[in-house]
This record gives structure tokens, sequence and C-alpha cells, in this order.
């Protein structure tokens, strides 16, 4: 009988090291998770912000994917396409081996083939439609007439908020002095930076004659 007992001892003192270890480790991922992991992404990310503010400051400057890339030092880990924006994701490891914290950068590209720096999220991604969603005309009760002058309007909503980016890039071109393909401006340049940006023009139309046929 003491001899079982003498050997259930040194059993149990090699479990309750164990458990100490794994609770150790567990303390140690989720010490590494707080303050280190999570900590990287915002800090990532609050320099992105401060960066926007000085840029939007200046018109003649703009952000892009390489300038991000520089800022934080860091290179994406992969890249998708959301609609026509293109989104880096930038990873950190967390605690847990298998898990990472994202930042998210999303890139309009610009009428110089720039992918320009748009709107950024952290841990976890919201597309573009559910950030910013492109209204769509509702079914109304009215006349005619009050339908067409809604659908007008909605219209102009839409093509305002499409030109946004175009207009800044136009003055943007200007600021430089240069235009889309670096050489010096001159009049045929400067009625090239007052035309509208092809897809947005084909949105525009395919928008137009949805509430046209809306209105019908």
């Amino acid at each position: 009988m003491s001899g079982q007992q003498e050997s259930s001892t040194p059993n149990q003192g090699r479990r309750k090291n164990y458990l100490l270890m794994v609770l150790t480790v567990m303390v140690g991922m989720l010490a590494y998770d707080y303050r280190v992991a999570r900590p990287s992404v915002d800090r990532a990310y609050q320099k992105i912000v401060q960066r926007t503010t000085e840029v939007n400051n200046s018109p003649a400057r703009s952000l892009t994917n390489q300038d991000v890339q520089t800022l934080i030092t860091k290179s994406p880990s992969r890249t998708f396409m959301d609609g026509q924006d293109l989104v880096e994701v930038y990873s950190w490891r967390s605690g847990l081996p298998v898990r990472t914290h994202d930042l998210f950068a999303v890139y309009k590209k610009s009428i110089r083939g720039e992918q320009v720096f748009y709107r950024q999220a952290k841990f976890v991604y919201e597309t573009s439609a559910e950030v910013a969603p492109v209204p769509v005309p509702l079914l109304v009760e009215g006349t005619e007439e009050e339908i067409a002058q809604y659908n007008e309007e909605l219209r102009r909503e839409i093509e305002e908020e499409m030109r946004y980016f175009a207009d800044e890039e136009r003055h943007a071109a200007r600021q430089n002095g240069s235009p889309l393909d670096g050489s010096p401006l001159d009049g045929a340049d400067n009625d090239r930076l007052g035309q509208n940006v092809p897809d947005t023009d084909v949105r525009l139309q395919d928008i137009a004659d949805e509430l046209s046929n809306s209105s019908e």
C-alpha cells in the first residue's frame, strides 16, 4: 500500500507541473495578443490617419499604396478586389498561432493609374457597399412627374458621389502642373483633365437607364 502511495506522488507532481506549464503558455499568449499584436495594428492605423490628414491639407499630394507600405514598414500579406477597389491586408500574428489581427487598406485607381488611399479598417472588414451603399430607386407612390423628379434627384446625388475622386485627381494634376503622362501641360491636356473618367460615365449611364426604366 505504501509503495502505491509513493509511486502516485511523482505522477501527481508531473501532472501539476504540466498544468502549470500549459497555464503559463496560455497567459503568455494572451499577454502577447493584447500587449503586442493588437497595439501594433492600432499604431499602424493611427499612422495612416495622421498621414491622411497631412495629405488632405496639401491638395497637390496623394497617398498611394506604396506610400502606405513605406509608412507602416510592412508589406501586405494578401490583396483582393472589392468591386473596383483594391484592398491590401496587413497582418500581425496574434497570441494564437492560427490567427492574425488584420489592417485593411482600401484604394481607388486614379486617372494616372495609381492606387490612391480611400479608407481603412482594422480587425473586421466591411465591404464598400456596406460602408457607402449606392442608393437605389425606391418604389414610391405618386404621379409620373413626381416619380420622374425623384429619380432625377437621385441620379444627381449618385453622379456627385461618383465624380468626387475624379475631381480630386484633376485638381491634384493641375496643382502639380503635369498631365496624366508626366509631360508639360498643353491645351489638349487641359481638355483631358476636364473630361470624366470613362468608367464613371459608363456607370452613370447604366444608373440613368435603370432610373428611366423604373419610372416607366
